[in-house]
């Protein structure tokens, strides 16, 4: 392709970016039940915006707030303190996508341009890259993981310094932003230390030391990796306090209030894990009109067990081109990259599928970022070759994402790169304004009960001047005390 088409992918994905930093910068997070249900509410907590006596979690936040990894809701606290903005905190997505676009250049080469289009091209991605949720941000740290896990195979020599740093810092992003990636993370940072193991076997003298030498880093760096998970233990005697610890659907007899869920669809209430996944993945019975629009954020907005209930979200056609693509790159090249890239991308599927509520893709976005930054890693290394090994380069595949993010753009009706719940937000404010005042003189400490994830809005941080303190409850006994109820709207 000439420098001219290089320079219009440019152009499309500078602009995709300045379209998703302007919604990021002006929308609050409403969509999503987990922003205002906890995320943020943390995040003011962590920075006391609010302090406990302001604004009182729901009960079963408050053992989920000591226990759970808060690194996001740091970091969205810090931006949202820092410019005075709530709508800040949607910047720590977004700036984990562009920090990724900078990992796939530095290490893997691959042009910043393209992997902000092909990322862009899933629609989970598009959505969670401007939602105060933290699902984007800590997949794509597990990605890097798990990308730098496989240079570490699939170069001879010993890894740089520079891939063991950013090994660690993927790392520790991932396991003190959420639990879920944990074993993962673990067992993939297991396998670099096995490979540099290996490496120092076949080594001797001062690459010895070398290996040595990174071998220690790791071992050493552990404790700040997994710094949530030792604090649980030493605190609570279960390291994913409070969940509850299970394997093979036996649970652990360790410490925990949070029960294990399950969001199967009925009709695969009987269906292995795995294939469930690949339901999911290939969007089999996925799209229902009862959502607002084709994909959301968690594939929710359904009546429970309803057969698109948590189901899709990657795009199934986008799927389809990048299994296709990455089968024909396995298939053609003879390098030992594209081989281990085969063996590894195969290993990985098996683990994910497996997971607990693998379905969930949201979840497990690693995946589908794994594939897409493969096939976009191989085409730019066959492209310095005389033979080509795929009839496709890598900007062509270039110029596919962008015809799926359009794609992708009209079925959502531009609903997550333009700016839409600002003034929703706006109003529900305005709208509970009076009850707040009326209950405010009968007494300055309110109990807002109700069952939504609007709970954190009612309190004073969002009504200055006004002055008063909240109980978050989802039913009048758990107001605890003498305190004016006020029901939610």
């Amino acid at each position: 392709m000439s420098r001219y088409g290089s320079h219009f992918l440019k152009g499309a994905a500078t602009l995709l970016l300045i379209l998703l930093a302007r919604k990021a910068f002006v929308d609050t997070d409403l969509a999503n039940y987990d922003s205002l249900a906890y995320h943020l509410p943390f995040a003011a907590r962590f920075w006391h915006i609010t302090s406990p006596h302001q604004f009182a979690f729901l009960d079963h936040l408050e053992p989920i707030y000591r226990g759970f990894p808060l690194l996001g809701e740091i970091l969205q606290g810090f931006f949202w303190l820092f410019l005075d903005h709530i709508q800040a905190a949607n910047l720590v997505a977004l700036g984990s996508l562009v920090l990724y676009c900078c990992f796939g250049r530095a290490v893997l080469q691959i042009p910043w341009y393209l992997t902000v289009l092909a990322l862009l091209a899933v629609p989970l991605i598009q959505i969670h890259a401007t939602a105060s949720l933290l699902d984007l941000p800590a997949n794509l740290a597990t990605a890097a993981v798990l990308l730098l896990a496989y240079r570490a195979f699939a170069c001879a020599e010993i890894p740089p310094w520079r891939d063991i740093v950013l090994l660690v810092v993927a790392a520790g992003a991932s396991a003190n932003i959420k639990f879920l990636h944990t074993g993962l993370i673990a067992l993939a940072l297991v396998a670099v230390g096995v490979r540099l193991g290996q490496l120092a076997r076949l080594s001797e003298g001062q690459a010895t030391a070398r290996i040595t030498n990174r071998l220690w880093f790791l071992g050493v760096t552990l404790p700040l990796v997994f710094a949530t998970a030792f604090k649980n233990t030493i605190l609570y005697k279960n390291p994913l306090y409070p969940i509850a610890v299970g394997f093979f659907g036996v649970t652990l007899p360790l410490p925990h209030t949070v029960p294990t869920r399950s969001t199967v669809p009925d009709y695969l209430s009987a269906v292995p894990q795995s294939v469930i996944w690949l339901l999911s993945v290939f969007e089999f019975r996925a799209f229902d009109a009862r959502r607002p629009y084709l994909w959301m954020g968690d594939q929710g907005y359904l009546p429970t067990g309803v057969p698109a209930d948590r189901m899709g979200g990657y795009f199934f056609a986008f799927v389809i081109v990048n299994l296709l693509c990455f089968a024909f790159l396995i298939l053609r090249s003879r390098s030992r990259e594209a081989r281990v890239a085969g063996v590894f991308f195969l290993l990985l599927t098996l683990i994910t599928s497996a997971h607990p509520q693998s379905h969930e893709l949201r979840y497990y976005m690693y995946w589908i970022i794994v594939l897409i930054t493969l096939n976009l890693s191989l085409l730019v290394r066959a492209q310095g070759r005389e033979e080509p090994v795929f009839r496709i380069n890598a900007e062509q595949f270039g110029i596919v994402c962008l015809i799926t993010v359009c794609i992708v753009v009209g079925l959502t009706r531009g609903a997550y790169i333009r700016p839409l719940t600002q003034p929703i937000m706006i109003g529900y404010t305005k709208a509970i304004e009076p009850a707040i005042r009326a209950a405010i003189e009968k007494g300055p400490m309110l109990c807002v009960v109700g069952s939504t994830n609007l709970l954190f809005l009612y309190s004073d941080v969002f009504h200055p001047p006004l002055q008063y303190s909240v109980k978050a409850a989802s039913a009048e006994s758990g107001c605890g005390g003498p305190r004016v109820v006020v029901p939610a709207r």
